[in-house]
């Protein structure tokens, strides 16, 4: 797997670590929630990164076309998964989750203003 696609996991592992340290403040329960949103978009990330660099660097631009679509609706739906399960559960605790998943989520966007070795 690339370093590049590590980096991202671990920073939003840590993005989830320090958003569940926020949303102590409302108690336990929120901060559960913030760490699974967290957790969850980092395991999403990780998955899709060993799906898209297990074909090698031998493989044809078509097939990993075909990997990153499947990789990426794959995600999508255990995404799905997650939030249905997760408004089961923490539906009274909901906006940490989210607001935790979607802060995961700005590491992309900071991702692409980092140096690549």
């Amino acid at each position: 797997m690339q370093p590049i696609a590590v980096r991202i996991v671990l920073w939003q592992l840590l993005v989830g670590l320090i958003g569940a340290g926020l949303w102590a403040i409302g108690g336990l329960e929120a901060a559960l929630a913030a760490l699974v949103g967290g957790v969850a978009s980092a395991l999403f990330s990780l998955q899709f990164a060993v799906r898209m660099f297990a074909r090698g660097s031998e493989a044809s631009p078509a097939e990993l076309l075909g990997a990153m679509y499947r990789a990426e609706g794959f995600k999508l739906l255990m995404a799905a998964v997650l939030f249905i399960v997760a408004a089961k559960f923490f539906g009274h605790v909901f906006v940490p989750l989210v607001t935790t998943y979607m802060a995961t989520l700005l590491v992309f966007w900071v991702a692409l203003l980092w140096k690549f070795d």
